[in-house]
């Protein structure tokens, strides 16, 4: 009776393994879910373990050399009216009525240390897809006024990177098109922002 016990408890739980497995969402379901977000969902408001959640990935990835320099700066629902007329999205400021109400400053504890912008890179995209995970959208900002954001927010460290976080309220397609294509920049058509990609096929050269 013990084996049974055993083998069905087995049973069991290589079943729940499975339907885990099963509802857990794919790589390339998250990079689609994943897009470069610049109007924001207003009446959804982002909660601080959800950012710190988003954070926890940069515990889990590579670092160069493992330095481990970046630092992250919360910013929620108030004082994110701080950093936004500091920031641009795409070429423009937050359009008004939906603009983001949390972001991530990411910053570097040792701006001296060798290629900690390979780690931004990773840092960034990874905790974007951990957002897509959490059916959460984003952008990640380089254009922005480092000093004023730095000193709006009383931070110690200088922000490098501005990332923006919320629930998207547009709807973007991707369109692939061929590595010769003479405009990739995006366009808006019938409220739908269509972002030309280049196959992954005409990718290899």
């Amino acid at each position: 009776m013990a084996d049974n016990y055993i083998e069905s408890r087995m049973e069991e739980l290589n079943s729940t393994s499975v339907r885990k497995v099963a509802n857990r969402p794919s790589l390339e379901g998250l990079m689609l879910f994943n897009r470069s977000t610049r109007r924001y969902d207003t009446s959804y408001s982002v909660h601080e373990l959800q950012l710190r959640a988003i954070v926890s990935v940069n515990s889990r990835i590579a670092s160069t050399r493992n330095q481990q320099v970046l630092r992250f700066h919360l910013v929620l629902r108030d004082r994110a009216a701080l950093v936004m007329p500091h920031v641009r999205m795409g070429g423009s400021v937050p359009e008004a009525g939906f603009e983001p109400d949390a972001f991530i400053i990411i910053c570097t504890s040792n701006p001296d240390a060798r290629h900690y912008e390979f780690d931004e890179g990773i840092a960034a995209q990874s905790m974007l897809l951990k957002a897509a995970e959490m059916k959460l959208n984003g952008l990640i900002i380089k254009s922005f006024d480092a000093d004023k954001v730095k000193e709006a927010l009383g931070m110690e460290l200088r922000p490098t990177t501005v990332i923006a976080v919320g629930r998207s309220a547009e709807k973007i397609v991707l369109e692939q098109v061929g590595a010769d294509a003479e405009n990739l920049r995006y366009h808006i058509e019938n409220g739908i922002r269509t972002v030309p990609k280049i196959r992954w096929e005409d990718l290899i050269v």
